[in-house]
């Protein structure tokens, strides 16, 4: 699995700048995550950024599932367009990876407890 992760670390740092097709090589889901785990946690900011970070979480903490879903929208609405464009992608690729949560184990659950803290954090004072 370890030799997998290198490859898909490897083939994601050449593909820098150019369109990605990752999607073609025969890496496992959970080295496709932990190479994507990876990438975000070396990240400067957040993907979803320092800027949104008091939004996005009062965003998630309105109990009623419409109103909520609308204001996360309104967030990611205010993404930096590379910004908007790597989430979309990213979310694309753990809809597809819970897809087979019965053989992986990646249940939304578990998806969120291993990449949100990687997809946002609070900026460090001082």
């Amino acid at each position: 699995m370890k030799k997998q992760f290198n490859r898909m670390r490897q083939l994601a740092n050449q593909t820098v700048g150019s369109r990605c097709h990752l999607q073609c090589q025969p890496l496992c889901p959970l080295c496709a995550t932990g190479a994507l785990k990876s990438y975000l946690r070396e990240l400067p900011e957040p993907l979803m950024t320092f800027e949104l970070y008091e939004e996005w979480i009062q965003a998630s903490n309105i109990p009623e599932q419409e109103k909520r879903l609308q204001a996360l929208w309104n967030a990611c609405e205010k993404l930096p367009k590379a910004n908007y464009n790597n989430i979309r992608y990213v979310i694309k690729f753990l809809a597809k990876l819970t897809e087979y949560q019965d053989m992986n184990k990646m249940t939304p659950s578990n998806v969120a407890i291993v990449l949100g803290p990687n997809l946002l954090w609070p900026q460090a004072e001082g």
